[in-house]
């Protein structure tokens, strides 16, 4: 008998290949950035693949199956560094197993990302002037220029911004703590990016307060009085102004001097009296000056001209019947 014996070539395992070179992605690109390819001449196995190493192993994880995931919280950032290398481990699912590995780049390219605000307030002084302040934003993508505009916000009703963003006060504005204390600015700014970015921010305006001296708040008119008539000059409530309500001191002179005699100043009342003789005729200069209670030093200084005019009545002395023109000696020209 004849037997007829047929052989089956045992199946032979080949090892597989890594063919994926690069994974290329936009920066910041988050979630699945890519999946590796292999090439295995044994077609019903499967393939287990591991990172091993490489420049890019921080910024991203590889799943058993291939795919390439972004690592949570850590951004992919082309201005930090373009190009990462993934070493990957890849094994097949043969007797014996057999493996790869290969070195594969991951590539970032640039794109044009919005210029951010700081999130900190920022603080002026009251009563500043001029450029109280420069806006600030930082943009990823270095070289870039910025330019910003005021768009809301209450800070519209006070403030300007130029397109450098420097921050002006209107027109006939100022900073008064005591009247308000903090605004907010909705700004734009804009890179000069392709495409353009703009960010939108709202921005935390506080006003800081400064010890302000008291202030005169009008001028006083000129006063024409004539000798020998009694003259009251009763000063108007709310000619000093005190901001902080510290409390303020008034000082007055005559020009830098003594108020000459016939003239008396009521410092609680603030009032002026007396009677002028003709010997005082002529125009005299009213200096006042007050300083905060709580700093002598800070003085701030108004005046005014009392006009001294020869009256048409008589001479005559209410203090001494014998000095008439008043010059405080009783000689022959009282006679006259």
């Amino acid at each position: 008998a004849t037997a007829t014996i047929n052989l089956t070539p045992a199946s032979i395992n080949s090892p597989p290949t890594i063919v994926t070179e690069s994974i290329d992605v936009d920066e910041n690109t988050s979630g699945l950035l890519g999946s590796i390819v292999v090439d295995d001449s044994n077609d019903d196995q499967t393939h287990t693949f591991e990172l091993i190493g490489g420049t890019g192993a921080e910024f991203v994880q590889v799943l058993s199956n291939g795919l390439v995931y972004s690592r949570i919280g850590v951004p992919l950032n082309y201005e930090a560094g373009s190009s990462y290398t993934l070493e990957v481990w890849v094994t097949d699912s043969g007797s014996p197993a057999l493996a790869d590995t290969r070195s594969i780049a991951l590539n970032l390219s640039d794109i044009n990302e919005s210029p951010e605000f700081s999130s900190e307030p920022i603080e002026f002084n009251e009563n500043a002037t001029g450029v109280i302040g420069n806006l600030s934003a930082t943009d990823p993508d270095n070289g870039q220029s910025l330019s910003y505009a005021l768009v809301g916000g209450t800070g519209t009703e006070i403030f300007e911004i130029s397109a450098s963003g420097e921050i002006t006060l209107k027109a006939g504005m100022r900073l008064d703590y005591e009247t308000k204390d903090s605004y907010t600015m909705l700004v734009d700014v804009s890179d000069n990016g392709t495409p353009m970015q703009t960010n939108r921010g709202f921005i935390q305006v506080n006003i800081k307060d400064v010890d302000e001296a008291p202030r005169f708040t009008d001028d006083i008119d000129p006063q024409n009085l004539f000798s020998g008539e009694r003259f009251v000059l009763d000063l108007p409530d709310g000619l000093i102004e005190d901001q902080d309500e510290l409390g303020w001191t008034l000082q007055v002179e005559n020009d830098g001097d003594v108020l000459p005699s016939w003239l008396t100043w009521d410092p609680v009342n603030l009032i002026f009296s007396g009677i002028p003789s003709s010997f005082y005729v002529g125009s005299i200069e009213i200096d006042l000056h007050v300083s905060p209670a709580t700093d002598p030093d800070v003085v701030i200084s108004t005046s005014f001209d009392l006009d001294v005019r020869v009256s048409s009545l008589p001479l005559h002395n209410f203090v001494s019947n014998f000095d008439v023109n008043g010059d405080t000696e009783v000689t022959p020209l009282d006679a006259l």
